[in-house]
């Protein structure tokens, strides 16, 4: 499926092949807690692939979620990560942040501050802040996830535009599954994409779905993600997410574990934990009387085996989709609903009515308070040997998941996702079971 450089993902039979003018590159973009990845739909020879595109500079294919400032310039990615290293060794202040999406979206008394290597603080309006030290005095202040985000989507475009010289056609961005209705558009700041063709925001979980070319409708599915920051799992039922689970089970606690402990310790802590991360499933199944068409895999390369040993024990009950490497999964995905919607020529952004709302909204609330439009993107420095910032302490526990209301079904239309719109309010509740350095969130929809 993959081939020897890892750059093509042959797509499954399930996905029909799509008719897209050769002038036009229908992209999709994962803006992941740890990496971001950007691929391109190919047809060849008969056979459909999304390409993984070089977004990371020199070569890599992912783009580090990290961003530092100093005066005009923007460090992006592995120069962020490097910039960051350096002055965390030398115990200065960090001038930029890391790891931005395990924040996003949730509530700043929610968030566990010790699990994080740089200073938070409230803005006006009650949004997590990021504090910025910069090397230009003038340019201390705070800086929103959101906006973050945005500049990560800004450098990607423009990898894409100056490495492969061509203007992406068609865009999708993928989100939570955490994520309000409301946060889709304000969350990645798309109205501050000028001259682009962003044409929607999706869920991983819709995502997931689709890389497989799965069956929407009177179908359940859980997405399981084992993630670096956190793992989650999310039911959805229909096409509509119905139960989303969030635990604080991780990579960063694996690793910080497998330094720390040795041996029979290691052995019984890591069971532990792989059975209370594997609860997720049964919690989910339950809530749809075990009527479960599918599990997806999601998540982490580097812990890929801890994914699959998880869900080994319903492989006998439940299909488990994991032929896709999991750590792009969600990218292929969105790709896959890029090249539908250009197939169908669905060229009218759905999103412009909003986006012009929201860009008034964020002009009459000043939600953005740092002009980025002068400033540069710094290159990635053209070494390996940089220090890894992002392993040194193990989350004690995550922010509760909030999900309040269904959102709007945002999938592309297709006979094979569920188009019917929902915009009743659904009950809610809550559980939280703790175990030490462990968090088991629930939230019902």
């Amino acid at each position: 499926m993959l081939n020897e450089q890892h750059q093509l993902i042959e797509l499954s039979p399930n996905i029909p092949s799509y008719q897209i003018d050769s002038s036009k590159n229908a992209i999709g973009i994962d803006l992941g807690t740890e990496y971001c990845y950007a691929g391109q739909y190919i047809h060849h020879d008969g056979k459909n692939y999304v390409k993984i595109l070089k977004i990371g500079g020199n070569g890599r294919d992912k783009l580090w979620s990290g961003v530092a400032f100093e005066g005009k310039t923007i460090h992006v990615g592995e120069a962020a990560k490097y910039e960051l290293s350096i002055r965390k060794q030398e115990k200065r202040p960090l001038n930029g942040a890391f790891r931005i999406r395990e924040i996003t979206g949730t509530k700043f008394e929610k968030v566990n501050k010790r699990s994080l290597d740089y200073n938070i603080a409230c803005d006006e309006i009650g949004r997590i802040a990021i504090v910025i030290t910069d090397a230009d005095p003038t340019k201390n202040g705070t800086l929103v996830p959101e906006e973050i985000n945005n500049i990560f989507v800004q450098s990607i475009i423009q990898d894409l535009t100056t490495v492969y010289n061509f203007q992406p056609t068609n865009i999708i961005i993928t989100q939570s599954d955490k994520m309000k209705e409301i946060d889709t558009v304000i969350t990645y700041g798309i109205f501050k994409q000028a001259n682009t063709n962003i044409d929607r925001v999706i869920k991983d979980c819709e995502a997931a779905i689709c890389a497989y070319g799965l069956a929407v409708p009177l179908n359940n599915y859980i997405i399981f993600y084992f993630g670096e920051a956190d793992s989650w799992a999310t039911l959805v039922q229909n096409g509509r997410i119905t139960s989303h689970v969030r635990n604080g089970i991780c990579g960063l606690l694996m690793d910080t574990m497998n330094r720390q402990l040795k041996g029979k310790e290691f052995a019984e802590k890591s069971k532990k934990l792989a059975n209370t991360l594997g609860e997720m499933i049964p919690i989910l199944a339950k809530s749809c009387g075990n009527e479960v068409d599918g599990i997806i895999l999601a998540g982490s390369d580097i812990h890929r085996p801890m994914i699959q040993g998880t869900v080994a024990p319903w492989r006998n009950k439940f299909i488990v989709y994991d032929s896709i490497p999991t750590e792009k999964v969600i990218v292929v995905g969105a790709t896959v609903i890029s090249a539908k919607r250009l197939h169908d020529q669905i060229q009218n952004n759905p999103l412009d009515g909003v986006i012009r709302e929201m860009a008034q909204l964020s002009r009459n609330l000043s939600l953005y308070n740092r002009d980025t439009s002068s400033e540069v993107f710094q290159p990635p420095p053209t070494y390996e040997s940089i220090v890894n910032t992002n392993r040194e302490r193990a989350p004690t526990g995550t922010p509760p998941i909030e999900l309040n209301s269904p959102r709007e079904q945002m999938a592309p239309q297709s006979p094979n996702w569920n188009i019917h719109d929902s915009t009743q309010a659904a009950d809610s509740e809550s559980q939280n079971e703790e175990d030490g350095r462990m968090v088991l969130e629930i939230t019902r929809l």
